[in-house]
């Protein structure tokens, strides 16, 4: 199976400063959060297929009821999820002694409530990403994707 998006396209879409989270943080983002919305049998569809939706991936333009219509495409709203997930876990570091929070001198770190405000506003980004695909992904029509009109995005943030 293909991997859905690349540690270069994720930093050129909404770069991470430290790269090596990437692999674990995909994993977490494709288990977690991309299954719940393009639905379990897609999701398998699009990894074993991905050279078969590269417009649903990178975006492009389609008509709907005569109208057309431009989209980001799903390498976005997964980057978008990936770093909201990298703003919370960013600042916590796995030692012997168990979880630690990075102070540094020189700069000092943002709150929890200002994390959870800054994870929130990229999980929204998200959504309006995933509303423009999933319109998309309505008029294709697929077997693999169910009809999901009544799909909302919505996050539970702890």
């Amino acid at each position: 199976m293909s991997q859905l998006w690349t540690i270069a396209e994720q930093q050129q879409i909404k770069p991470i400063e430290n790269s090596r989270l990437f692999p674990q943080l995909q994993l977490e983002v494709e288990m977690n959060d991309v299954q719940k919305y393009l639905g379990r049998d897609f999701y398998q569809e699009l990894k074993r297929n991905t050279s078969a939706y590269a417009t649903l991936l990178n975006g492009g333009t389609y008509v709907k009821d005569g109208v057309n219509y431009t989209f980001n495409g799903l390498k976005h709203f997964f980057s978008y999820l990936l770093f909201a997930r990298y703003v919370r876990q960013s600042y916590i570091n796995d030692t012997q002694s168990g979880m630690v929070q990075h102070t540094g001198e020189g700069f000092s770190g943002l709150s929890s409530a200002e994390l959870k405000n800054q994870e929130e506003r990229y999980h929204n980004i998200a959504g309006a990403i995933w509303d423009e695909c999933k319109d998309y992904l309505c008029t294709l029509n697929l077997p693999y994707f169910p009809d999901r009109e009544k799909t909302t995005y919505k996050w539970d943030i702890l």
